[in-house]
């Protein structure tokens, strides 16, 4: 077979080899390496049909040298191309001087003296530095998680770098004439089949690198999966999307749930009633389905011994073989939930009587008021004062005076019920929100709060009296604050009047 023939073949053959490295490289993108591997690879490809137009004439003979630096180039790109790949940045500086080295030894045994020889010794001698280096660079950097393809490329690169200097050895015995260069020869063909060969191996070895890496993190990844399912602290589930059958729990879940791991896996949280509203469950499954995730559903459980638990279930379908499953990680809130119910009574209720704040008071009567003036209903308000309740403090002590208060938000809740609103607005003073009530009933309302009032301080029975003044929504342009200042007027008209009394504000704020 004729050196052309014989150099297309390789070519092609090298061309075929590119095509792996170029897939993984696309396929990839998150590793280094890959992409000067294809480079590499491609570029000796087309060095070794770019090399079919050497000859002596004077284009072929431009042609030498640049053949020779893309093949050498090619070797060069593949070698960073693992640098990158096993985290060692290689110069590229002395790099770039061997080709440059080559480029020059090349021109001059071309143009000044035409040597087939010293060219062949030259191109054979870098190309088995650039192998050995790789050989050098694999074993030196080798990574634990890829012990076997470092090894094997090692031996691959080694033996490359052998052949190729062995080639060189050879060149320099054989000693061909220039006008040689593209005559057959058993050299020449066991330079080609010899170097097609080694490259084979060495692509296999490449791709045989990446796909060890990439088990081992598929490995490391389902290891870490394993680990962070197994001791997470939250209820973690794998169970069958279709049916809810648990195939998997760890330890949280019988932290969470008190369900023994023996006692679900094999069946559904349906069968063991794990879901306090079942369609908690079809709500999960449906965000799945559409979305593939399901972030934080708010979800009520069961406890194995019946008690409820408030929950924030997050999941996501996986494919454990060919059927979908679902892991689901429950977080149990319960008492993070009961925290922020204490924080809000804090911030919103009395901390002696329990009755709503001042703020909390103005904030739920704004938003009557608005609503009655909208459906055009009636509201009243109230403000009641304790009578002499600094002197019950200074008589009888502040434990006393705060029983009294105590006393008569009791009363006050369970004479006015629940439609009505009772707010502290600061010492013994309270404000009273009676939505769909007139003044007049209002007042009666109020009335019968002061005639069940009773109180006992130190053993002994001592009347405890309330005044209030009461006023009534009357126009669209009355507002909180106006009604309590009409209110206040009356009160202050009841205790002139002798306390112990209930009185109501004209429209106008002025007692009648």
């Amino acid at each position: 077979m004729d050196v052309r023939t014989m150099a297309v073949m390789v070519g092609i053959a090298n061309v075929l080899l590119a095509v792996p490295l170029i897939v993984q490289h696309r396929a990839n993108r998150d590793y280094n390496g890959p992409g000067w591997w294809a480079s590499g690879q491609s570029l000796v490809a087309i060095a070794v049909v770019f090399g079919n137009l050497r000859g002596n004439s004077g284009l072929g003979r431009l042609v030498i040298p640049l053949w020779q630096a893309m093949l050498l180039i090619g070797f060069m790109l593949v070698y960073v191309g693992l640098g990158a790949f096993l985290g060692h940045r290689v110069r590229v500086a002395p790099l770039a001087l061997g080709a440059s080295a080559l480029v020059a030894w090349s021109t001059l045994f071309t143009f000044g003296v035409n040597s087939l020889t010293v060219r062949s010794v030259g191109l054979y001698t870098s190309l088995g530095v650039v192998l050995g280096l790789m050989a050098a660079l694999v074993w030196r950097h080798r990574a634990p998680d890829v012990p076997r393809s470092t090894s094997y490329l090692t031996v691959v690169f080694a033996a490359t770098a052998l052949l190729y200097f062995g080639l060189a050895l050879g060149a320099a015995l054989i000693r061909e004439a220039p006008e040689a260069i593209l005559q057959p020869s058993p050299a020449k063909t066991a330079a080609y089949v010899g170097a097609l060969g080694c490259t084979v191996l060495w692509v296999f070895g490449l791709e045989f690198l990446l796909n060890e890496r990439l088990q081992a993190k598929v490995a490391t990844d389902a290891e870490n999966m394993q680990r962070v399912f197994a001791t997470s602290p939250d209820c973690a589930i794998i169970s069958r999307l279709h049916d809810g059958v648990m195939v998997d729990v760890n330890d949280g879940f019988t932290r969470v749930t008190g369900f023994a791991r023996a006692e679900a896996v094999g069946r559904s949280s349906l069968a063991i009633d794990l879901w306090h509203e079942t369609g908690d469950r079809q709500t999960m499954v449906d965000l799945l389905r559409s979305a593939g995730e399901c972030e934080n559903l708010p979800t009520v459980l069961h406890r194995r011994d019946g008690t409820l638990i408030d929950c924030l279930v997050s999941a996501r379908t996986i494919h454990l073989g060919a059927e979908p499953h679902l892991i689901s990680i429950t977080r149990d809130v319960t008492e993070q939930r009961r925290l922020e119910a204490q924080l809000q009574r804090e911030a919103t209720t009395d901390a002696l009587t329990g009755v709503a704040n001042r703020r909390q008071f103005l904030a739920i009567a704004e938003q009557r008021l608005q609503a009655a003036k909208t459906q055009a209903q009636p509201l009243a308000l109230a403000v009641v004062d304790v009578d002499h309740f600094k002197g019950i403090n200074d008589t009888l002590g502040h434990a006393a005076g705060d029983a009294a208060l105590c006393h008569f938000t009791e009363v006050a809740e369970r004479v006015i019920g629940p439609s009505g609103v009772i707010g502290r607005l600061g010492g013994d003073e309270f404000g009273v929100l009676l939505p769909l009530m007139s003044s007049s009933t209002a007042l009666e309302l109020v009335q019968a709060v002061a005639r069940s009032l009773d109180a006992r301080y130190r053993d002994e029975r001592i009347p405890l009296t309330i005044s209030a003044g009461v006023a009534e929504l009357a126009s669209s342009q009355d507002s909180v604050e106006g009604l309590i200042v009409q209110a206040d007027i009356a009160l202050y008209e009841a205790k002139e009047s002798g306390r112990n009394r209930v009185v109501a504000a004209t429209p106008t704020g002025q007692a009648p």
